[in-house]
């Protein structure tokens, strides 16, 4: 019998969209290297090593618009939910 470990999909879940997010604050007008990232994401946690020329694109623009995206297809799936269970009909729109 195979019983699945119920962990799993939100783990991969989780994953992806931190992947994606990284991705989205890589691409831009500005392509910043990966390592760059990663460099700027350390030095805010540890404040040690080299810190990135490409800080301030980072932490002024890219994040809090990537952050924000985030936040709105969150905010819109729940509101989906929400449609579903209230009117108590699982093919429910908004229309």
């Amino acid at each position: 019998m195979f019983t699945e470990n119920k962990k799993t999909p939100y783990l991969a879940f989780t994953l992806i969209t931190l992947i994606i997010l990284i991705v989205c604050i890589s691409l831009g007008s500005v392509r910043i290297p990966f390592t760059d990232i990663i460099t700027s994401i350390k030095y805010i946690f540890s404040h040690s090593g080299n810190r990135s020329s490409y800080e301030t694109i980072i932490f002024q623009l890219r994040v809090p618009r990537a952050l924000g995206a985030l936040l709105v297809g969150a905010s819109l799936s729940l509101a989906g939910a929400v449609m579903q269970g209230v009117l108590k009909n699982p093919l429910a729109d908004g229309s």
